[in-house]
């Protein structure tokens, strides 16, 4: 599983240095911007935003509530476009949404959370989405490690097939 999430520790883990990495296929584009514009409705409007952050309220360390509260996320998301969503845009629209996630506990204060955390939380997360799909996250890190990104979505998708 380490690994899986490979950006420097450098203090620029943002959601623009994040979304500027995100590389979706053409025929994925539109799925993916779809799913990070609902999340952050969800995440961010004044109808949920207070329901968001008590969630992330609890006595385990940040990277686990944050990393497991996205991917609950995702999983909502996908349940409520009746199974829609093509899975292979949900690790990455759940890496967008975790980024701004973190940005804004940094900018309000309300959590210290550093690029270490963010990364441990995205690790949780991808390790907690797979396993809804039952994924091997072992036998997906080896499927991906030859593969190109779009290559690599792809297997991902295939897998989460069944």
């Amino acid at each position: 599983m380490a690994g899986l999430v490979k950006q420097k520790m450098t203090g620029k883990l943002s959601p623009t240095s994040v979304r500027a990495g995100m590389k979706m296929p053409p025929e994925l584009q539109e799925a993916y911007d779809r799913v990070v514009i609902a999340g952050m409705k969800v995440m961010f409007s004044k109808e949920t935003n207070k329901l968001v952050m008590k969630a992330m309220e609890g006595d385990k360390p940040l990277p686990n509530r944050l990393g497991v509260g996205i991917a609950g996320l995702m999983a909502t998301l996908y349940r409520q476009s009746n199974k829609t969503i093509p899975p292979q845009v949900l690790i990455p629209a759940g890496t967008d949404l975790l980024s701004q996630a973190a940005d804004f506990l940094k900018r309000t204060g309300k959590e210290k959370i550093d690029d270490k955390a963010t990364a441990q939380a995205l690790e949780i997360m991808v390790r907690t989405i797979l396993e809804m799909f039952h994924v091997d996250p072992a036998k997906m890190a080896t499927a991906l490690s030859g593969y190109s990104r779009t290559a690599g979505q792809q297997q991902q998708a295939q897998m989460m097939r069944g």
